[in-house]
């Protein structure tokens, strides 16, 4: 699941059920645990779907598109009402996104040797992640 569909699927299940938004993001990240009455009460059979099914879905995407994103800049989503094989009501949900491929991010005015060492001088790699941790 791209990172836009999970923040989209984050903030609205937060909304649906009144939890906090970084309370439902530890718990898609599997860094809390919900309260089995409240997902008895909250959760819904798309939530536990997408929940159960993302990473295998993006797995899939990744396969056939590349590494990417479904960009939910230009998002589409729909819900349609089929009849099954044995004539039973289904749902039919459809996401529909945008493929972004990622894109390798290089800082193209640093001229580094194979020590970290700026070749023009002044900049250390290690220096630089020493002062931000």
């Amino acid at each position: 699941m791209s990172t836009q569909l999970r923040l989209a699927f984050m903030f609205q299940m937060a909304e649906e059920t009144g939890l906090a938004n970084v309370y439902v993001a530890q718990l898609l990240k599997r860094q809390a645990q919900l309260n089995p009455q409240t997902l008895s009460t909250r959760a819904s059979p798309l939530d536990e779907a997408v929940m159960h099914y993302g990473e295998s879905i993006k797995e899939i995407t990744n396969e056939e598109f590349g590494n990417g994103i479904m960009s939910a800049t230009v998002f589409y989503r729909s819900a349609d009402k089929v009849k099954g094989g044995d004539r039973e009501d289904r749902v039919v949900a459809t996401f529909d996104g945008k493929h972004m491929p990622y894109t390798e991010q290089r800082n193209t005015r640093l001229n580094l040797d194979s020590n970290g060492r700026n070749r023009s001088g002044g900049f250390k790699v290690d220096d630089y992640i020493e002062a931000n941790e």
